[in-house]
């Protein structure tokens, strides 16, 4: 058995324990013998993890030679405490509010907006009076060890269970100079004009954007030098790794291993995704496309879920 067929096998064993109900998913409880997560993880499937106080979630999307992606919650009024940040860290908010602390100075952060945290800052967030929904992404895998304490377990954090806490009051705090939070950025358009990208912050480890396909479009076939990351927010398409076929959805996690062949087929409405290069060079080849305004845009679908209410935000139409 080669190690790709290995690592595919001891990854959907994990997957399957989970869905049966027999346990966590041993993807997560890494060691030399073990796999990593392979190409996609859905929600309710994917590894999830509780804080020994009970009042944040984290959910494992990808993981690799050199990043890791996972979605935390943070229930309403609870905190993450402060601390020293190992890997460049990104994060973009799903839902709610908050506010995130860098090196003693701080700034709210809201749906559709994103951060990066420089490697040995020290961060805090402390978060507002309802559920707090954001990815979080690790340029340096070995930064997601914190979670090893937390306690192995179902998702239990959501809209509907986290209960709202009233609003305290909270003594200012110096605002940073030099933002770490990116509200807005440039959209480039392919030369057909089928596919935009929005940068959202860029490290010396890793990038960060927004890509969205139109309708019926494709992805041509391509390698990048760099592991890419996605986590999906709307619409369906294929990805295609090395000749193998995978549907992607809302709530997806993507991870593609560095200079694996690649192209992406969308179906009939809009699809997007949060995407991360865990390694900024790969990002150049969106240098060449055009600078413009948004032209595609989701249609209104009502949904309330996460990812979904998110596209809906108006905030989220980078310009």
């Amino acid at each position: 058995m080669t190690r790709r067929t290995r690592v595919a096998a001891l990854a959907a064993l994990g997957v399957l324990l989970t869905s049966l109900g027999l346990g966590s998913s041993t993807v997560w409880a890494q060691d030399e013998s073990n796999a990593r997560p392979t190409i996609i993880m859905k929600e309710g499937l994917a590894p999830t993890r509780t804080s020994p106080e009970n009042q944040s979630q984290v959910t494992l999307f990808g993981e690799g030679e050199n990043a890791w992606l996972g979605k935390l919650r943070i229930k309403p009024g609870a905190s993450l405490e402060a601390r020293r940040e190992t890997s460049e860290t990104f994060l973009f908010v799903l839902r709610g509010e908050g506010t995130l602390t860098v090196d003693g100075q701080s700034q709210t952060l809201r749906a559709a907006m994103g951060a990066r945290v420089p490697a040995g800052s020290q961060m805090s967030f402390e978060n507002s009076d309802r559920l707090l929904v954001a990815l979080q992404f690790f340029a340096g895998p070995e930064a997601a060890n914190r979670y090893s304490a937390w306690r192995v377990g179902e998702l239990a954090l959501t809209e509907g269970n986290a209960r709202k806490r009233p609003r305290k009051a909270r003594r200012k705090k110096p605002r940073s100079q030099k933002s770490v939070v990116h509200r807005k950025s440039q959209v480039r358009t392919s030369p057909d004009a089928a596919v935009e990208i929005a940068e959202i912050a860029s490290g010396d480890s890793a990038w960060m954007g927004l890509l969205r396909v139109g309708a019926g479009a494709t992805l041509p076939t391509h390698r990048d030098p760099t592991e890419e990351y996605l986590y999906v927010l709307r619409g369906k398409a294929t990805l295609v790794v090395d000749g193998t076929k995978y549907p992607l959805e809302p709530h997806t996690g993507v991870y593609i291993p560095s200079k694996a062949e690649v192209s992406l087929n969308n179906e009939d409405k809009l699809f997007s995704a949060v995407q991360w290069f865990a390694g900024p060079e790969s990002a150049n080849k969106y240098e060449d496309w055009d600078l413009g305004s948004p032209t595609l845009q989701p249609e209104k679908t009502g949904s309330s879920s996460d990812d979904q209410s998110l596209e809906d935000t108006p905030s989220l139409q980078i310009n």
